[in-house]
């Protein structure tokens, strides 16, 4: 095929909304899908070289295959040594895991898989998967592995490989938009949901006439840069994917690539500008480089990128791209270095094993937590404490709940307070309120009383919140139901409530006409105000400060809290305060004196950005103590 300028105009198009996207910069809400114009691109070009060397008698799959190791192993390998070496410096232990089994992903050719595997309320943040941007590469590599073989089988069985494509293409297309309606994040990674976009390119490539000069073509090129603007600058967000919101810079994509065909159309001619031929001939390598320097530059220095930071770390990306373009990508193409197959197939096996050993080592060594002293170690120490709680394996008993009848409750949820006092209370909530588990313990066992732990992720007490971001609505409702059926015949005498407040922005006059009913029932009820939550992983902040010698998190301004007050105030004043028996607020003590605290002397009172740790928790503790207080020194004290 004739080399198109354009196309690495397009190309262009399609990496520098990615990274605009991904450094998190206002303008291009659907930047994400700059990656299904790659992946037209990529259908495009592969279809179209394999059919012409196939019509000329001189198609090799091995001769194939080495292409594509020269065009991609090598830059791919660079990144992730790079990538390994600052993760075994960086990284918390349980992040190096995470880090090693997307790694073995990568070299593979599957962390799609490995990625979607990880999807859950209780994942590692996408800030700290170095790795994350690999899947898009994943999906194009076992395409060049599988296209070829079904291209070859095809052509000689029929002679001709349209209809299948096609077929092909309108079954992925059909799965797609099905599988992006009913949701699942898993979904977005799997390759037969994006199949169809590499299959639109291949057609083109395979089928469609050329586009003539004149009008049509004119038109259908700019109709195509059109809908990829539009793509990029709409906010689709609210369109499922993989699917429905891919099918306009698909379609653009399309479009544009077929009125350049033979035509040096305006569009064609825009996108041959050298400014975006150059940026189409990095956007491999920036694609590499871009995600893991704005993912490892912020653990750096312990803080989110100032915008001068993010602009600085977009350059050093393109830089980055630019020396891997001349010193890796083009060396090894134009055989320059590993001239020979053999040398270049077992210097690519060499990399691999030697990175697949980094892995197993972060494996067996469960991510070398002897790298952590001291402050670092104390700072893991309460992160870990929350994972392996007894409160984190209360919320796993969640789903038996929910299926239960009432009166298995009792049996299937974790008891609080002495084995030998009745049940007089529910600890009821989200994942907020296993975090204050211990809390509650404590001030129950101190006070000799006994409850039960009704608690799920993200699923709010009380009613159904069906606008809420919640994981499984239809599982959130089921345990609500079960929790409500057993309480009214359980004689329980007090309820507490905790929850995320703040993210209530809907549903909260549900809130308060549920908190109502259970008043009117004969419920004592608590309601328990939210902790400040923070834009980091306070844990992990804590650690890594301590790994690289800084000293601890300092304290934070309420006043950086106040719109999370007032989102949480605005619901709580919709509620009856004659309904609620007794108000518990962390924040009186997470934040006396004006400034809210992150750390007790080298320990984290947080696990993460908005969790208690065990030992913050055991800390508010006190706060508890007039829940369980008796009856008369509730008087004396007011409640």
């Amino acid at each position: 095929m004739h080399y198109r300028p354009d196309i690495d105009g397009l190309r262009a198009v399609a990496i520098l909304p990615v990274v605009v996207y991904h450094a998190g910069l206002p303008g291009l809400p659907g930047g994400y899908l700059g990656v299904d114009i790659f992946f037209v691109i990529s259908g495009y070009l592969i279809a179209g070289i394999i059919a012409r060397e196939m019509a000329e008698g001189r198609f090799s799959l091995l001769d194939f295959y080495e292409r594509r190791v020269r065009r991609i192993v090598p830059a791919l390998m660079a990144m992730l040594a790079v990538s390994t070496a600052l993760a075994f410096w960086l990284l918390l232990p349980h992040e190096l895991r995470d880090f090693a089994f997307q790694l073995r992903g990568a070299l593979l050719f599957a962390s799609n898989f490995t990625l979607a595997d990880r999807l859950g309320y209780f994942a590692p943040a996408a800030e700290v998967q170095p790795l994350l941007h690999t899947w898009s590469l994943a999906v194009e590599e076992q395409f060049y592995i599988i296209f070829p073989l079904l291209l070859l089988l095809l052509m000689r069985r029929r002679g001709s490989a349209t209809v299948p494509i096609a077929a092909l293409l309108v079954l992925s297309l059909g799965a797609a938009l099905i599988a992006g309606f009913l949701g699942g994040d898993e979904a977005f990674f799997m390759p037969w949901y994006r199949v169809w976009e590499l299959m639109v390119g291949a057609l083109l490539a395979i089928a469609a006439p050329a586009a003539p000069i004149g009008r049509l073509a004119e038109r259908a090129g700019m109709l195509g840069l059109g809908l990829i603007l539009f793509a990029l600058l709409a906010p689709l967000g609210t369109l499922p994917l993989p699917g429905a919101a891919a099918v306009a810079p698909v379609l653009g994509a399309a479009l544009v690539i077929w009125s350049g065909s033979a035509a040096q159309t305006r569009t064609a001619r825009l996108l041959s500008l050298p400014p975006f031929v150059w940026v189409g001939l990095i956007s491999y390598a920036l694609y590499l480089w871009h995600w893991p320097i704005l993912v490892f530059w912020p653990m750096l220095q312990q803080a989110p990128l100032a915008p001068w930071q993010v602009g600085a770390a977009i350059a050093l990306s393109v830089g980055l791209a630019t020396l891997s373009l001349h010193l890796i990508e083009r060396p090894f193409r134009r055989r320059r270095l590993a001239s020979r197959r053999a040398v270049l197939f077992s210097g690519a096996g060499v990399g691999v094993l030697a990175l697949v050993a980094m892995s197993l080592l972060a494996d067996w060594s469960d991510g070398l937590p002897e790298r952590f002293t001291g402050r670092a170690a104390a700072a893991l120490a309460a992160k870990e404490a929350w994972e392996k709680s007894h409160a984190r394996l209360c919320l796993r008993r969640s789903d038996g709940i929910a299926a239960a009848e009432p009166a298995e409750v009792p049996s299937l949820a974790c008891r609080i307070g002495p084995a030998d006092a009745a049940l007089s209370f529910v600890l009821w909530g989200d994942s907020h309120a296993a975090a204050l588990h211990p809390a509650v313990e404590a001030a129950a066992q101190k006070a000799g009383r006994a409850g039960l732990a009704l608690t799920r992720s993200a699923c709010w007490p009380l009613g159904s919140f069906p606008d809420l971001p919640t994981r499984d609505p239809a599982g959130c409702d089921r345990f609500n139901d079960t929790v409500l059926a057993f309480l009214r015949d359980s004689g329980i005498e007090t309820v507490i409530l905790v929850a995320k407040w703040r993210s209530l922005r809907e549903g909260r006059a549900a809130v308060a006409d549920d908190v109502a009913a259970l008043r009117d029932a004969g419920f004592r009820l608590v309601l328990v105000r939210d902790v400040p939550f923070y834009e980091t992983d306070v844990a992990s902040l804590a650690a890594r400060r301590g790994l690289m010698g800084r000293p601890p998190p300092a304290r934070v301004p309420l006043q950086a809290f106040e719109e999370q007050i007032a989102v949480e105030q605005h619901m709580l004043g919709l509620i009856d305060p004659d309904a609620i028996a007794v108000t518990v607020d962390p924040t009186s003590v997470l934040c006396a004196g004006g400034a809210c605290r992150r750390m007790l002397g080298p320990t984290p009172i947080y696990a993460d950005d908005d969790h208690m740790s065990p030992a913050g928790a055991l800390w508010l503790a006190p706060l508890f103590d007039p829940v369980f207080a008796p009856p008369q020194a509730q008087a004396a004290a007011g409640q």
